[in-house]
């Protein structure tokens, strides 16, 4: 786990243009979150607050994109940045759990990366 946990860190230097600027991380991330929400239990507690924030972020960005028409190039770079946040949130929060080494871990690799 610490390993995969240094290679999604390291990824951060790849991009892709697809809906904006995407980190390879990202979509490593993206994967993995997919995955966990499906095995896994249901988020409680402080988690189920932060996808309750995150669905009214969502919200808020669909009733703002609605009053000032937005271009679809415009609307859909802003949905897919929320999207790729909450997965990057869920995964790393399943990745790295409580285990401060895998914090550190991954805050040096991360580091490493944008040096």
């Amino acid at each position: 786990m610490n390993i995969f946990l240094v290679v999604v860190a390291l990824a951060l230097v790849g991009e892709l243009n697809l809906a904006g600027r995407l980190t390879v991380a990202e979509i490593i991330l993206a994967a993995c979150a997919i995955v966990a929400l499906g095995r896994g239990p249901r988020p409680v507690g402080e988690f189920a607050r932060f996808y309750m924030m995150a669905a009214l972020w969502a919200v808020g960005a669909f009733l703002s994109d609605l009053y000032n028409l937005s271009d679809f190039e415009d609307v859909a770079r802003g949905w897919a940045k929320i999207v790729f946040f909450v997965l990057s949130f869920t995964a790393l929060r399943r990745l790295v759990g409580t285990e401060r080494t895998r914090i550190f871990l991954f805050v040096y690799a991360l580091s490493v990366a944008g040096a």
